[in-house]
């Protein structure tokens, strides 16, 4: 597992998700993990709870996949909440990250989802380059992933 992104490598995940916020005319786009944690993100808006936003939506998009279990399916690719004044749609990336956009009434949501789908593409290609950091990477000012390498998750106490 690698602990930070190279200076490309970051330039490259921010390049992905300024060009999706501007072809798509977005408020806000999030890359976070499976728990919703933000790993990077380009915005228009201050959202003031963007961590709060981001953990839930994730919750919602992967509660989704044993309900896509329960009728026959193997999964939800995707997943549009649709509101009055903003929408907010989601979709999985090859690296089970989740790509979160938040756009206003003013947005199609057909482009949304097709320029979202591209995007996801960049980040199968950009995993390449985070896969070659292999650990060594400088620390990126926007992006940096952290592990704890004395952290054992998931033990239980006998």
């Amino acid at each position: 597992m690698f602990t930070s992104l190279t200076e490309e490598a970051s330039k490259k995940l921010e390049g992905i998700l300024f060009d999706l916020l501007t072809m798509v005319e977005a408020e806000a786009i999030f890359l976070c993990d499976r728990g919703g944690n933000i790993i990077a993100s380009k915005s228009v808006s201050t959202y003031p709870h963007e961590d709060n936003i981001a953990a839930l939506a994730a919750g919602s998009f992967f509660a989704t996949l044993e309900i896509a279990r329960l009728i026959g399916e193997s999964e939800f690719q995707n997943v549009l909440h649709q509101g009055e004044h903003r929408s907010v749609f989601m979709e999985r990336t090859s690296k089970d990250m989740l790509l979160l956009v938040v756009f206003s009434r003013d947005s199609n949501p057909g482009l949304v989802k097709l320029h979202t789908r591209l995007a996801c593409q960049k980040l199968e290609e950009f995993d390449i380059l985070v896969d070659q950091c292999g650990g060594q990477g400088v620390v990126s000012k926007s992006v940096t992933f952290e592990m704890d390498p004395q952290a054992r998750p998931f033990k239980s106490n006998p």
